[in-house]
């Protein structure tokens, strides 16, 4: 019996996710026993009425969940790695609810790798990304050129009307603007570069001085990737920007290795691409993830 009085916050917290950390796991190894049981109708034997009663009263599972295992015991029969992950619990439903539809028998293997390692949030852009991936991977383009706008600039009335006025004149508004844009981009770089030679001079300072490098991105720095990148995540998957609002600065080498924030090594990603960044790093796999089993 647990003496509640003499239990610290901290310990009551251990305990909580230990013991649900168990329930979790023992959750999922029931639902990996419910299509043996349905097709030996080891519920009747039992005095069930059905497959879903038995589930409800055994382990509070719902009717619209068992029939979520059901269908992908079926659609995994032809996948024994998938088919495994079900059976023993290792993944819960809700994640291979997520991968069904991309789940073919040559990447059930990268699959489970990746649901093991993802959170649920992560998995689900990831399963789009393949999918955008396979759509825009066929030859027949998906709209007439013509036929569908797939930008629309919104340009405030004194700029849109310089340009029609410049246009006017007999100047090439398109070659006007690319200059800019070029200069912008030459600027940016410049600007790069410049801080790039600053963060390694500070990194050969501290290190001569025995002091390591914050994890803490300087301001300045920050203000360059957003003048590049804006406030969007830089994921572009089959020619598509990624939509989600930048949570994150990714250095594409890594930090614990370079020991510096060099703004020619980082980009701004969402959460989700963040965590699909990290997903092959062996040190990201031996992360566990605490999500619940739906």
């Amino acid at each position: 019996m647990i003496n509640f009085k003499n239990i610290s916050d901290k310990e009551l917290y251990r305990k909580c996710i230990m013991y649900g950390r168990q329930a979790l796991k023992a959750r999922r190894k029931f639902i990996g026993l419910l299509p043996e049981v349905f097709k030996r109708k080891l519920y009747t034997k039992k005095g069930f009425d059905s497959v879903y009663e038995f589930a409800a009263r055994l382990a509070g599972i719902s009717h619209d969940q068992v029939n979520k295992i059901l269908q992908l015991e079926r659609k995994y029969q032809d996948k024994p790695i998938l088919h495994s992950a079900l059976e023993e619990g290792n993944i819960s439903v809700n994640k291979l609810v997520r991968i069904a539809s991309i789940s073919t028998h040559t990447n059930q293997s990268e699959l489970v790798k990746k649901a093991e390692t993802l959170s649920s949030r992560a998995l689900e852009v990831y399963v789009r990304d393949v999918k955008d991936k396979e759509v825009n991977g066929f030859k027949t383009p998906l709209f007439e050129p013509d036929s569908v706008h797939v930008h629309c600039l919104k340009l405030d009335e004194d700029i849109e009307s310089e340009l029609a006025e410049l246009q006017e004149k007999g100047i090439d508004v398109n070659a006007f603007l690319r200059k800019c844009l070029d200069q912008r981009k030459q600027q940016i770089e410049e600007q790069k570069e410049q801080l790039s030679k600053e963060v390694e001079a500070e990194r050969i300072e501290k290190e001569v001085i025995g002091m390591p490098t914050s994890r803490y991105i300087p301001a300045k720095i920050k203000k360059i990737i957003a003048e590049e990148h804006g406030s969007r995540c830089s994921r572009i998957v089959a020619g598509n920007p990624c939509k989600n609002p930048a949570e994150h600065l990714h250095h594409t080498k890594r930090f614990s290795q370079s020991q510096k924030h060099d703004p020619q090594f980082l980009k701004p990603l969402c959460k989700a691409h963040h965590e699909l960044e990290h997903a092959d790093d062996k040190k990201y796999r031996q992360y566990k993830f605490a999500g619940s089993v739906w």
